[in-house]
């Protein structure tokens, strides 16, 4: 079997460490794997798979479409599966007319980005509309990451399968020695507590409202540490921000690593307060450490695993977030020990194991129909 993978960038992101997880697996029985990415990132991880990358395919025209036209026409794979929000409509549309190729639309988001007026508001929720119909209509399958994200990328009338974003569990059980060895690096002694974001630097992930948060947090808690992992257009901004704010001392900023179990067994929380989110896989692994975690009410409620996970609504005021926070890191009263919680997602919906049988067979069912 031959698949290709649509990515929006070769970085760290949770679809792109998904697919990782799915493409090695894949590889090692057998199958043929190839990986088209809509914007170039840095992840070595890629270096295992063959790459395409959008801009370097050649067309007369510069669209998205003509560009997939050229594409498809010279390559031709068995399973198209699609990571591309709305493009995953042209991705499908691309390939309505091919005997061979089955295209799988799955969706990672659940709400509409934000748009800088009323009528681009407008305009984009009506191109939102128009695509959402195309991939509807020209997918052979539709896939989701949660309930919430398949509603709306795909509408109630329409069937469509769950496949939570799954996590390889033994990985990121708590280790203590990571814990030493990340401290040691960071120069954090033990009794400092740490605080750990893992997203991507955009508006959805809200890094200006952490920062805010984080600020006022260092008036009662001046030796606090807050460790940033990620990458993304809004980098320099907030950087600039941390500057301005004279946080460099307290905060660290990761760009890129391959070890983010090993940072998360070194933290003491994990907050994630987002405006918006498919399914983060960054707040499983966090659970799964045995990390407490505070995120926004705007994250489904699907990705909860344990009793660690706090929530508060993004118009909550910043105290009422500090409040929280050192109510979690410092109260005796609800410290939780870091146990093994891999037991709770091992067979279950969140397992890596169990969710890539699951898409072996959906792959096999959509190959037999090729074979038909």
């Amino acid at each position: 079997m031959k698949i290709l993978y649509v990515i929006p960038v070769t970085g760290n992101g949770g679809i792109e460490k998904l697919v990782i997880n799915w493409a090695k697996f894949f590889l090692l029985q057998g199958h043929e794997i190839e990986i088209l990415s809509f914007n170039k990132g840095i992840n070595n991880e890629f270096s295992d798979f063959k790459v395409y990358f959008l801009e370097d395919i050649k067309s007369r025209g510069k669209s998205i479409r003509e560009k997939l036209s050229l594409f498809f026409r010279d390559n031709q794979f068995d399973i198209v599966h699609s990571h591309v929000n709305l493009n995953n409509g042209v991705v499908a549309k691309t390939l309505f007319n091919s005997k061979h190729t089955k295209v799988i639309s799955h969706s990672h988001t659940d709400t509409y980005s934000k748009f800088n007026s009323v009528a681009s508001k407008i305009y984009h929720m009506f191109i939102y509309k128009w695509y959402k119909k195309y991939i509807v209509k020209y997918s052979d399958m539709l896939i989701s990451c949660s309930i919430k994200s398949g509603l709306f990328m795909f509408g109630t009338k329409t069937n469509f399968e769950i496949l939570y974003n799954a996590v390889d569990t033994k990985k990121f059980i708590f280790d203590s020695k990571s814990r030493s060895k990340i401290r040691n690096k960071l120069s954090i002694s033990e009794n400092e507590k740490v605080i750990i974001h893992i997203g991507r630097y955009n508006d959805q992930k809200n890094h200006n409202f952490l920062i805010q948060v984080f600020k006022k947090l260092l008036d009662e808690h001046p030796k606090i540490k807050m460790i940033l992992i990620g990458d993304g257009e809004n980098f320099i901004d907030i950087q600039f921000k941390i500057k301005q704010y004279k946080l460099m001392d307290n905060i660290i900023l990761i760009k890129e690593t391959n070890e983010i179990n090993e940072y998360l067994s070194a933290s003491d929380l994990f907050i994630l307060p987002s405006k918006f989110e498919g399914f983060p896989i960054s707040i499983i692994e966090a659970q799964i450490n045995g990390l407490d975690c505070i995120i926004s009410t705007n994250i489904t409620s699907e990705v909860v695993i344990n009793e660690n996970v706090f929530s508060l609504k993004l118009n909550q005021s910043i105290d009422e977030w500090c409040k929280l926070i050192s109510k979690v890191l410092y109260n005796e009263a609800i410290e939780t020990k870091r146990i093994n919680h891999s037991n709770i997602v091992s067979n279950e919906k969140f397992d890596l194991n169990y969710q890539i049988e699951a898409l072996y067979k959906i792959y096999n069912r959509l190959e037999n129909q090729n074979n038909v």
